[in-house]
């Protein structure tokens, strides 16, 4: 699925209707409040996911056969027991698809945002490099910050609208990281030897990422927005 174009949010009042839901939630299940470490999620053996079918026939039967209930079993409280944990699974499930929907959203507006926020800074550290502007201190706070964000990522690129550069001393096999709204393409650059060079270009949706070819030290990005200027993030050799 491709972004979305988002121009505006929620209205004057939702958000608190929301949050609202939610508190309303916890106070429904704060009686049984319980926390597990992540090794003790790993040590307990459950129910899970696997056996509930096992549940649901040893359920069945504990109805129709009273005599395979031990004494010391209170299957009455088990019966309890399994309905909550029906409702509390159907409650999950039903919860897991607005949870993929505000991860999916909080990505697209992530892209989105971005790729304008490295336009305006492209755009503010050239002013600055031309003369002392009263944000020029902000441009470079802003640039110690995305350098130290992504350091491990590497170096950002912008690349005009329809436009194509070259890259050269990229780190083997490193990540190309398409940081805006563009769809980007790459291609190997002449210094790439004959044998590693890929017939048919290779295209970087926005906001997704590739590992470089092996023997693509240097490439060519092409960016195929006729209105649109891109991004990109490359490692580059020290």
């Amino acid at each position: 699925m491709s972004l979305i174009t988002i121009n505006n949010g929620l209205a004057v009042g939702d958000l608190p209707d929301i949050l609202d839901a939610q508190d309303i939630i916890r106070q429904k299940f704060s009686p049984w409040q319980v926390n597990f470490t992540p090794e003790e999620k790993k040590k307990f053996f459950k129910l899970g996911y696997i056996r509930e079918s096992f549940g649901d026939k040893i359920m069945l039967m504990g109805e129709q056969h009273p005599v395979t209930i031990p004494p010391d079993v209170d299957f009455n409280i088990v019966k309890t027991q399994f309905k909550f944990y029906q409702d509390l699974q159907l409650f999950k499930n039903n919860k897991a698809d607005v949870d993929e929907l505000i991860d999916c959203l909080i990505m697209n507006l992530g892209v989105l945002l971005l790729a304008s926020f490295n336009r305006i800074y492209n755009t503010a550290n050239d002013l600055s490099k031309k003369g002392n502007y009263p944000f020029s201190e902000m441009v470079k706070d802003a640039g110690q910050v995305y350098a130290r964000d992504t350091q491990s990522s590497g170096t950002l690129f912008s690349i005009a609208k329809a436009g194509q550069m070259t890259i050269n001393k990229l780190v083997p096999k490193s990540l190309f990281i398409n940081s805006a709204t563009t769809v980007l393409t790459i291609n190997a650059a002449d210094e790439v030897p004959s044998q590693y060079k890929q017939n048919n270009a290779i295209t970087v949706n926005p906001g997704n990422s590739t590992p470089l070819p092996v023997g693509y030290t240097a490439i060519i990005v092409s960016n195929l927005s006729a209105d649109t200027a891109g991004a990109f993030t490359v490692k580059l050799k020290k």
